[in-house]
């Protein structure tokens, strides 16, 4: 298989946005770049699945009103994640969670709807390329780079218990921890010494970062 945007002069781009003014902007933004050619433009952002088999593109883009416009998990199994053009988000608003799962079910990157000229050009090019992009705000919430794990290299990940990991999916819902605890029958106080714990054993300092963690590994599903 030839890795995207090899063989190739420009990264051969399809567009989706419901606003037909949105999908002018993204046209004129990309057409400004020699490095890119636009194949097709539709307001089709939806069918997935649609949208990365009937033309002959490296990169979608698509442009969404709200998280909730497209369900995750998307419908990109593995072999589709490999062969299919690869997908390149806008949106404004995705809890960090949200942005986790997308980028862990293979879209290569998510921008928020102001992303300038350069920065789309070089999120359509990377993801030509096969390389993933993230913006510096996802970037420090999803904890990339941070640091290594607090366990050592050689030691066993430690795992939730069923009571810490029912209250990770609580935490990717946006829960309080007093809301937890009301939904949950238990203290405030147990709530909080679990999430200590849960975010102990994920390597966590923050919500959003154990959210990131328990997603990647598979422990909860968003």
């Amino acid at each position: 298989m030839v890795p995207r945007g090899v063989g190739s002069l420009t990264t051969r781009v399809a567009v989706a946005a419901e606003s037909a003014v949105e999908r002018a902007g993204l046209v004129a933004l990309l057409a400004g770049s020699p490095a890119v050619t636009l194949v097709h433009a539709t307001e089709n952002v939806r069918d997935v699945e649609a949208l990365t088999s009937a033309y002959d593109v490296d990169v979608v883009v698509i442009a969404l009103r709200a998280p909730s416009d497209l369900a995750l998990p998307l419908e990109l199994t593995p072999d589709l994640a490999h062969s299919a053009p690869a997908v390149v988000i806008l949106v404004d608003n995705a809890a960090i969670g949200w942005i986790a799962e997308a980028y862990a079910r293979g879209v290569y990157a998510v921008f928020p709807h102001d992303v300038n000229a350069d920065e789309l050009h070089g999120a359509v090019q990377s993801a030509g390329a096969g390389l993933v992009t993230l913006t510096r705000e996802n970037y420090a919430a999803l904890g990339v780079g941070a640091r290594v794990t607090r366990t050592s290299a050689s030691a066993a990940v430690e795992a939730l218990t069923p009571r810490e990991t029912e209250i990770l999916g609580m935490l990717a819902d946006g829960l309080a921890n007093k809301e937890i605890a009301v939904r949950l029958n238990i203290s405030s106080h147990t709530v909080k010494s679990h999430v200590q714990s849960l975010f102990s054993k994920l390597g966590a300092d923050t919500r959003a970062e154990a959210v990131a963690v328990g997603v990647r590994r598979g422990l909860i599903l968003l």
